[in-house]
């Protein structure tokens, strides 16, 4: 496992079932409790769901074990991901330590969509990071980070990529590794679905 056992949070909801086995099985090897992962959307009610995180103790005050947030739909990129986030951090600041995950494996313009936004960082057999500048409120501007997860990538490529994001967080002065073109990410992503594993 790559930390303590952290809780997962869907706030779209879960994969699509034909994935859900596959993602669980990658989230766990990124450290998620089994037992602690939950799907329940907000349906558009952030407020609500806000309400229902807020209930966990990994949630509502910063731990030594941040959660796991979990992005399922990429559509519609800046509202239903970089606006989410930003709502839920606001009300939630322990979840700016969280590993964010995108998994949207039916959305096929997520990676222009997502260069167009930012950029890729990898490096050989670590899962993509995707990177944004985020507005702060007090007109700075830092950089968020989301671990993007493919079907059949290997539990271990997706675990590599877990570990390479905390350093990522844990040190956002630190150069980042190299910045890969949208080729290079479909090349990436296309391999994991070449090369599955056992």
């Amino acid at each position: 496992m790559l930390i303590q056992s952290r809780i997962t949070l869907f706030p779209h909801g879960p994969s699509a079932t034909e994935y859900r086995d596959t993602l669980r099985k990658q989230l766990i090897y990124c450290g998620a409790d089994e037992g602690q992962i939950h799907e329940t959307c907000c349906n558009g009610d952030l407020e609500r769901y806000i309400a229902f995180i807020k209930r966990f103790n990994d949630v509502a005050q910063e731990t030594k074990t941040p959660p796991i947030v979990v992005m399922t739909k990429t559509t519609l990129l800046a509202r239903n991901v970089i606006a989410i986030r930003s709502t839920l951090t606001d009300e939630c600041p322990a979840l700016e330590r969280a590993l964010w995950i995108i998994f949207s494996p039916k959305d096929p313009f997520f990676q222009k969509n997502a260069m167009d936004m930012g950029r890729f960082i990898t490096s050989h057999g670590l899962a993509p990071i995707w990177c944004h500048e985020n507005q702060r409120p007090d007109g700075g501007k830092t950089m968020r980070h989301y671990l993007v997860l493919a079907p059949r990538m290997s539990v271990e490529t997706a675990q590599a990529g877990a570990i390479h994001y905390n350093k990522l967080i844990s040190a956002p002065v630190r150069r980042a590794s190299s910045t890969f073109k949208i080729k290079d990410v479909e090349d990436l992503l296309a391999a994991s679905q070449r090369n599955p594993q056992p």
